[in-house]
């Protein structure tokens, strides 16, 4: 696999979901129902399996990838060490994929911070829940790492390879304001994908992002000199450990090739 054909894998999910809303959006008018709150659970149950299903069977098909052959080392201490990262770069994240807002929360001397959706867990709310911390990790990084960043692993460097796939997986998402977010993230599991040699930990990951974003709702804004540091010293310790968890899966698989040689 190459790059355009990388890109027409996602063009053609973005396109197959431009068209599941509109057949479902026609027929909400069609029918005259209404579409509070059945229509926005609905769109993404069913780009799962209009969308993301077809694509990925079709490029499992043409490039013969085995996806279940991907699902077999998990280690536990680097998912934890993982796990760690995560939360901290969700903490700190935010104001990157937000650029305008943390500009001007900047600009009011302000800096922000989580708040917690009350939710009341109804049978959309639990429908959505399912979507967004279940389905949505497991077709997107089936499809981003499993099948185009492995393909493209065999016909470029890893580091083009894990960039190409970052950004495609980002594009597919439609979201200027966190463009940034999304290719951060996308470099996080692409990079643990390709030294884990593995969908177990992209995914367990996947999920975890996932669940904190869905609790995630409104950010509020204090800015002042504890939580600047705080905000640093989340940067710094998040970097730090990244490094160290890519050294370490690095070191581990330079010693499995070792072994096979």
């Amino acid at each position: 696999m190459n790059i355009k054909q990388a890109s027409f894998l996602t063009l053609s999910l973005i396109i197959l979901g431009f068209i599941w809303v509109l057949l479902t959006t026609l027929a909400f008018k069609i029918l005259k129902a209404n579409p509070y709150p059945v229509y926005f659970p609905l769109i993404e149950t069913g780009q799962f399996f209009f969308c993301f299903l077809p694509v990925i069977i079709f490029a499992k098909k043409r490039y013969e990838v085995n996806l279940k052959s991907q699902l077999n080392t998990f280690n536990p201490v680097i998912f934890f060490l993982l796990l760690v990262v995560t939360f901290l770069l969700f903490a700190n994240i935010l104001p990157f994929s937000q650029p305008i807002e943390f500009v001007k929360s900047i600009s009011k001397g302000k800096l922000l911070y989580f708040q917690y959706r009350n939710l009341s867990f109804d049978g959309w709310i639990l429908v959505n829940f399912i979507n967004v911390v279940i389905f949505m990790p497991v077709f997107e990084e089936f499809l981003f790492r499993g099948i185009i960043l492995k393909m493209l692993l065999t016909k470029y460097t890893p580091i083009f390879s894990i960039i190409a796939s970052s950004l495609l997986f980002a594009i597919y998402h439609l979201n200027p304001i966190g463009i940034i977010y999304l290719i951060m993230y996308g470099l996080l599991l692409g990079w643990v994908y390709y030294f884990s040699k593995s969908l177990y930990l992209p995914v367990l990951l996947h999920i975890i992002i996932n669940l904190l974003a869905f609790f995630t709702k409104d950010v509020n804004y204090d800015l002042n000199s504890k939580t600047l540091i705080v905000y640093v010293l989340f940067v710094s310790l998040s970097a730090l450990l990244i490094i160290l968890i890519i050294k370490h899966l690095q070191q581990k698989c330079l010693g499995q090739n070792e072994k096979l040689e």
